[in-house]
């Protein structure tokens, strides 16, 4: 017997919400008239390219300067490297002058002991040379007053 009576208040219950939903009768909406709207369209695309040239531009601009600056770099370090060459070039020429006027200084060091030392010879032989002619002159002589006595 309750699954009936249940049956029958399940029933009323649904009839009384279809009956509510009849009285109320639905009320068609009409749409409002369009007025026209000064919209400007928006290219977002046109935009998003503009910023990417500009961002390009400045990238453009930062790598420029940046090889500039390493240009300017290398440029210093070319400078700098010429100038030490030069420097070293110089020093090799001063060294090279240098060594040269010792040899030269040496050389006449040892013509000036070469020559001196044969004109010491020269002149030793002629004194002894000489001082033998002497006394050989002096031993002829005796030898010849010997003789005439």
């Amino acid at each position: 017997m309750r699954a009936f009576i249940y049956a029958v208040i399940i029933h009323i219950a649904f009839g009384a919400l279809l009956g509510v939903s009849l009285l109320i009768q639905p009320r068609a909406v009409t749409p409002a008239p369009a007025k026209p709207v000064q919209a400007k369209a928006i290219d977002l695309a046109a935009i998003e390219r503009e910023k990417r040239r500009i961002e390009e531009k400045k990238k453009k601009a930062e790598a420029e300067k940046k090889r500039k600056a390493q240009e300017k770099r290398k440029a210093e370090e070319k400078k700098k490297k010429a100038e030490a060459e030069k420097k070293r070039k110089a020093e090799e020429k001063k060294k090279k002058a240098e060594a040269e006027k010792k040899r030269k200084a040496q050389r006449k060091r040892k013509s000036k002991t070469k020559s001196t030392a044969k004109k010491s010879k020269t002149n030793s032989k002629t004194k002894t040379m000489t001082s033998n002619t002497k006394s050989e002159n002096e031993t002829r002589v005796w030898r010849s007053l010997k003789l005439c006595f």
